[in-house]
């Protein structure tokens, strides 16, 4: 997965810092754990979306690992090892959200608006992480909220 989220989400953060920095290549640190983090909550939140055209975009050794049955996931059955997987990479995707908050403040100003979804990372893993979260459960996005989060964090992405 890892692998997959560097060549993709990672790579199009990477060449859009770029493309706002005039063409000058920017340090890979931030776009590199940016994807990752982004990419690994896309992949989560759309977990219902792909197991209803009965697609499964986890990873297969992970699955095995912590015991998810893909037919449960195909069914839209929120399982406890499910849960308990999905937590699992979302604590990974918090250490990349860090670290690439960690290395924002080398990324020229030009281009650190590229990185304005991380704004809604943090919440997204804030939900996974709980304990009644079900990933099958639709859930209700206020535009607003969405807004204002990526405006204050727009913000502040100018005064770091």
């Amino acid at each position: 997965l890892q692998a997959y989220l560097r060549d993709t989400a990672s790579s199009l953060l990477a060449l859009g810092a770029q493309a706002l920095n005039e063409g000058l290549p920017v340090d890979d640190a931030a776009p590199y754990h940016a994807g990752l983090a982004i990419g690994t909550v896309r992949i989560i939140e759309a977990l219902p979306r792909h197991a209803s055209h009965r697609q499964v975009y986890l990873p297969v050794d992970r699955l095995m690992q912590a015991q998810v049955d893909p037919h449960d996931i195909v069914a839209g059955t929120a399982t406890e090892q499910l849960r308990n997987l999905l937590r699992q990479m979302a604590l990974e995707a918090r250490a990349h959200l860090q670290e690439a908050l960690a290395h924002l403040s080398s990324v020229p100003k030009s281009s650190r608006r590229v990185f304005l979804p991380l704004a809604m990372v943090g919440r997204a893993l804030d939900r996974i992480e709980a304990q009644d979260y079900d990933p099958f459960a639709p859930q209700s996005a206020s535009r607003l909220r969405l807004l204002t989060s990526m405006w204050f964090k727009a913000r502040a992405f100018d005064r770091l």
